[in-house]
């Protein structure tokens, strides 16, 4: 206006709008002009190494006041294939000021943070421990300040780093297994795969599986040995072929235990529950279902199959999950099972009957041998 760069502030609070002439706004006032116009910024999306948090549900908008916060979530089912979360790097950009301090949270877990700078920016690299990140997260970030000094808002580096995933080690790793395309392997007697045995499979994949993933369904004939090709779902009566499933339905009654020797659980009693195992069979990973009794009554909303590799599933979802591998918080037994008869040690396994054999005879000799030499008496 009249040859002198001009900044209009408006909105209902104007007054929040100038704390950023404190920031970097505050080089123009001092330039010679100012040209208005747009610049088009590619829009971020999911590649093979990141995830950028305009693809995260949530609101990216600015804040304002003295506590802003940011709540941002995903599911493992967002991720690309074979990837896992490794780490979260945040850009903030906030008025200059004092005692600015930023926090950042995953799953309500302080991954880390610090104080803005003085110029009130602020970015972070923060590391994500395996495991962390489960089958639904939350990413909170929050800024704090001494008081509210203007708009605060996420950078488009805001981003999820990603690493490759491994072998699964609990539920929550599946999806990045199912990712890039899976087999379901189902008992159908005759080539027919009826409701009750194709609702609880859906029903389980909803939370596991993401809507683009390629799926692959094989019919199996009860007995048939069961070998995927691909990471797999199998809801079949046996296990796969070469698998050494925690709960095994050849032994009899099933009773689960604490550290502690205390009994948990008699599956025995049950009806209308699932057992859902972790497992890998010819080297793809995947999981088993088997029904104790009946199907269940499944509940509109899928089961959420997060920590542990072992899980019992009724008609309220998760009843009852655990890690049985390594160090397992339940025991496993089977009070019916019989126990292992004693062997012979393997070299003498092919003369055992032989063995037997020269024992009796060896017995019975000295029984003749009693009899046709009695004990004389000492009269000597």
């Amino acid at each position: 206006m009249d040859g002198v760069p001009v900044l209009t502030l408006g909105g209902p609070e104007p007054e929040r709008a100038a704390g950023l002439l404190a920031g970097g706004w505050a080089g123009l006032a001092s330039a010679a002009s100012i040209h208005g116009g747009t610049v088009s910024t590619p829009e971020m999306t999911a590649s093979a190494d990141t995830l950028p948090f305009t693809g995260l549900r949530g609101d990216l908008t600015p804040r304002h006041g003295a506590h802003a916060t940011w709540r941002l979530g995903f599911s493992a089912r967002d991720l690309p294939p074979g990837t896992r979360v490794g780490s979260v790097e945040v850009a903030l950009q906030g008025a200059a000021g004092p005692s600015a301090v930023a926090s950042v949270l995953l799953n309500e877990v302080v991954l880390g943070g610090g104080p803005l700078s003085s110029n009130g920016q602020g970015r972070f690299l923060l590391p994500v421990p395996a495991g962390l990140a489960g089958l639904e997260n939350q990413i909170s970030v929050e800024l704090r300040r001494g008081e509210p000094a203007g708009a605060a808002q996420l950078l488009p580096p805001s981003r999820i780093g990603l690493v490759p995933a491994g072998s699964p080690g609990a539920f929550h790793d599946l999806p990045a297994a199912y990712a890039g395309g899976m087999e379901v392997l189902a008992d159908a007697p005759g080539g027919v795969l009826v409701a009750e045995q194709l609702n609880p499979i859906l029903w389980v994949l909803r939370r596991l599986l993401a809507p683009t993933a390629p799926l692959m369904v094989r019919l199996v004939e009860p007995g048939e040995e069961v070998r995927p090709s691909a990471p797999f779902l199998a809801a079949t009566r046996e296990p796969p072929q070469g698998t050494d499933p925690v709960l095994r339905f050849d032994a009899g009654r099933i009773l689960l235990s604490n550290a502690d020797g205390r009994p948990i659980l008699d599956l025995a009693g049950l009806q209308r529950v699932m057992a859902a195992q972790l497992l890998v069979a010819e080297g793809q990973p995947g999981l088993w279902l088997r029904r104790l009794g009946p199907p269940p009554l499944l509940p509109a909303e899928a089961p959420r199959l997060d920590d542990g590799d072992v899980a019992l599933l009724d008609g309220q979802g998760v009843a009852l999950a655990w890690r049985g591998r390594g160090l397992p918080d339940v025991r496993v037994s089977y009070p019916e099972e019989a126990a292992p008869t004693p062997a012979l040690h393997g070299p003498l396994m092919p003369w055992r009957p032989w063995v037997v054999g020269t024992a009796w005879l060896a017995g019975l000799a000295l029984v003749i041998y009693a009899f046709i030499r009695p004990r004389r008496d000492a009269r000597r």
